[in-house]
C-alpha cells in the first residue's frame, strides 16, 4: 500500500444486508454514495489523526472486511464531517438512512471496486494497532506494542465469542427485549 493512505474496517451489518452492493447501487444510479463511518465510542483519535482524516486528499481509500477477507478500493470525492441535509440523503443506503446523525464521518466515494489481492498483511496492520475500523497506513507510523496475532491449531472445531453486542443497532438484542412487538432479532442464549 502506498504511504499515509486511509483504510476503513467494515463488515455486514446484518446477514440479509451487503454493504458494498447497497452503496455500488447507489453510485450506478445517482454517480456517488455517502459512505458513513460509525465511529464508535471507545475509538479515540489524536488531533493530528483527526485533521489527516477530515483533510483527506488521496483519490481513493481502501475499504476491507476481515470476515469475509475481502479489499475494496473506493474512488473518493469528498470527506465530510456534518451529515448529508434532507436533499442528499437519498445519497445514503437505506439501511441506515435514519440514522444519519450518529455517523463521525462521510465519505462521498463515485466508485467501489474489488481488489484481487487480499492479503494477511492487512490483518496484521489492524491486529497491530488494536483492531480499530480505521487504519492510517504509513511507512513513518511505528508499530504498537499491543498486537494480537492468529494462532493455529491443531484440533477441528474452535468456539470463539468475540465483539458481541447487544441492542438497538446491534446484531442481538437485550433478553428484556427479545418478546417486544416488531423484534425481528434473537438474544445470545446464555
Amino acid at each position: 500500500m502506498d504511504s499515509k493512505l486511509l483504510v476503513l474496517r467494515f463488515r455486514d451489518p446484518e446477514e440479509t444486508i451487503s454493504t458494498i452492493p447497497a452503496h455500488q447501487s447507489i453510485i450506478e444510479n445517482l454517480g456517488a454514495v455517502r459512505w458513513g463511518w460509525w465511529k464508535k465510542d471507545t475509538e479515540t483519535l489524536t488531533s493530528q489523526e483527526i485533521e489527516f482524516v477530515s483533510q483527506y486528499n488521496k483519490e481513493y481509500v481502501y475499504l476491507i472486511n476481515r470476515d469475509l477477507n475481502k479489499l475494496y478500493k473506493a474512488t473518493l470525492s469528498r470527506v465530510w464531517d456534518t451529515p448529508p441535509d434532507d436533499t442528499q440523503l437519498h445519497q445514503v443506503p437505506s439501511y441506515y438512512r435514519s440514522n444519519v446523525q450518529k455517523v463521525y464521518m462521510w465519505f462521498v466515494f463515485t466508485k467501489i471496486e474489488l481488489v484481487d489481492s487480499y492479503s494477511i498483511d492487512f490483518d496484521s496492520q489492524f491486529a497491530e494497532n488494536g483492531n480499530p475500523t480505521y487504519l492510517i497506513s504509513s511507512h513513518e507510523t511505528p508499530k504498537k506494542q499491543n498486537k494480537f496475532q492468529r494462532k493455529s491449531i491443531k484440533k477441528n472445531k474452535i468456539l470463539v465469542l468475540s465483539d458481541l453486542h447487544f441492542g438497538e443497532d446491534y446484531a442481538f438484542c437485550l433478553s428484556s427485549e427479545l418478546h417486544m412487538a416488531g423484534q425481528t432479532k434473537d438474544t445470545f442464549p446464555w
